[in-house]
């Protein structure tokens, strides 16, 4: 799977100023971000300067501190060929209207 993507998300849980800081730091090399604040956490989402391979936003995200579980769900959808890899706050409840539909 060679699939490249433009953008990729990244969850932060707890509200830590601090981690806020320096991820969205990192994630700012890579390209332009947009912040949310959610519930437990922020996440920020990165519009990448060129378009990469998905393993490399993989990477990426660990480097910007993403919720390591979420990160290793998303991975493993990757390796089972799940198109729904990079999953954030909009797209869960896109994917939960598309299951209702299909069911």
């Amino acid at each position: 799977m060679d699939m490249k993507v433009d953008s990729f998300g990244i969850d932060l849980d707890p509200k830590d100023p601090v981690i806020l800081a320096k991820s969205s730091k990192r994630a700012r090399e890579y390209g332009k971000i947009l912040i949310k604040e959610s519930k437990n956490g922020y996440h920020i989402r990165v519009k990448l300067d060129k378009k990469l391979n998905v393993k490399q936003t993989f990477w990426l995200r660990l480097f910007c501190m993403d919720d390591e579980r979420r990160l290793l769900y998303d991975l493993l959808r990757f390796v089972n060929g799940s198109n729904h890899i990079d999953i954030l706050w909009d797209d869960k409840q896109l994917i939960k209207l598309y299951q209702l539909q299909q069911s």
